[in-house]
């Protein structure tokens, strides 16, 4: 947590060098930026290698990360939630 408050502050201390967004709060000032969070991209950056893993475009098998269904069972319409 630490450490990802010290990153913030460094992308907050870049956005405060555009004097239109000097007076605007942290989040006000990313949405008016179209940014994210920090903690957002890596949400986002997980994903993406989730839907890597499970669409093949890995060598690793999703099975050395998650316990996946084989019985058949469908989940709300698709097999792999």
């Amino acid at each position: 947590m630490k450490d990802n408050d010290l990153l913030e502050k460094v992308q907050y201390q870049f956005i405060q060098m555009f004097k239109d967004l000097k007076d605007l709060e942290y989040s006000h000032c990313l949405d008016h930026l179209g940014l994210w969070t920090l903690e957002e991209r890596r949400n986002c950056a997980n994903l993406i290698e989730v839907f890597k893993l499970f669409k093949g475009y890995t060598k690793l098998p999703p099975e050395s990360f998650f316990e996946v269904d084989t019985s058949g069972h469908h989940t709300r319409g698709h097999s792999l939630n």
